[in-house]
């Protein structure tokens, strides 16, 4: 299994804190992470080209907050 070692800015980082549930270690939320978004990524390679990331951001962030108001709609929320 392969090791990745990176940095991230101290605001980012007290964002995954703030996330992470008890007992869940940072490197599986960030593993979590890693696997979503290339999931999504390669669906994303019908729309743009691998280098477009703003756009692959912009993309998801837009399609889960109209899946998340469809859900609400149907929940009665």
């Amino acid at each position: 299994m392969a090791r990745a070692s990176f940095i991230v800015e101290d605001d980012l980082d007290s964002q995954v804190e703030n996330r992470l549930v008890a007992g869940q270690s940072k490197a599986s939320w960030y593993r979590y992470s890693v696997e979503t978004i290339m999931a999504c990524d390669i669906l994303l390679d019908d729309l743009y080209e691998p280098y477009q990331h703003d756009e692959r951001r912009e993309f998801i962030e837009e399609a889960v907050a109209e899946k998340i108001e469809r859900e609400k709609e149907n929940n009665g929320f």
